[in-house]
C-alpha cells in the first residue's frame, strides 16, 4: 500500500514492498479515530489477506492470511460517524462445492455477497472440505 500527496507524481510506501506480484484489493476502510487503515482482498494465489496498518508509523499491526481455518461470516467496514457496513463474505474457492474450481468466480461471488447484504438470498447449506471441513450457507449459489 502506498500514498501520494502530490496527485500521483510520487508515492510513499506504507505497507508491503515495491515491484511485487499482487492482486486487487477488494476491501479498504479508513478509521480516522485511531489513524489506521484496514485493507484486504485476495493475494496473487487467491488466498484471503487482511491487514491493519497504523498510518503514523507505517507499522502493520495485524495481518491475516489464508487459507483461513473456516469461513469468515462477514466483514464490517467503518464508514464514519458511527456508521458501519456489514458485508457477508463468501470465499470463491473455499466456500463453494468441492467439485467447483472457483478460480474465475470473482464476479458471481461478489454479486452473491452484495445480494446477501440486502437480505435477498435464503441459506442453501453445503459441506465443503477445503481448507478444512465446514458448512457454507451460500456457496452453492456460486
Amino acid at each position: 500500500m502506498a500514498v501520494s500527496e502530490d496527485m500521483g507524481r510520487s508515492w510513499i510506501l506504507i505497507s508491503g514492498a515495491w515491484d511485487t506480484l499482487s492482486g486487487p484489493t477488494s476491501a479498504l476502510a479508513l478509521n480516522r479515530g485511531n489513524n489506521q487503515i484496514w485493507y484486504g482482498g485476495q493475494n496473487a494465489i487467491e488466498q484471503m489477506v487482511l491487514r491493519r496498518v497504523d498510518l503514523a508509523s507505517g507499522a502493520v499491526l495485524r495481518a491475516l492470511g489464508a487459507p483461513l481455518p473456516g469461513p469468515l461470516p462477514s466483514a464490517r467496514f467503518e464508514l464514519g460517524a458511527g456508521e458501519t457496513l456489514a458485508m457477508p463474505f463468501i470465499h470463491q474457492r473455499y466456500d463453494t462445492p468441492d467439485d467447483f474450481g472457483g478460480n474465475c468466480a470473482c464476479g458471481p461471488t461478489s454479486t452473491a455477497m452484495a445480494i446477501l447484504h440486502h437480505g435477498r438470498l435464503d441459506p442453501w447449506p453445503i459441506t465443503v472440505s477445503s481448507p478444512s471441513t465446514h458448512s457454507s450457507d451460500y456457496g452453492a449459489y456460486i
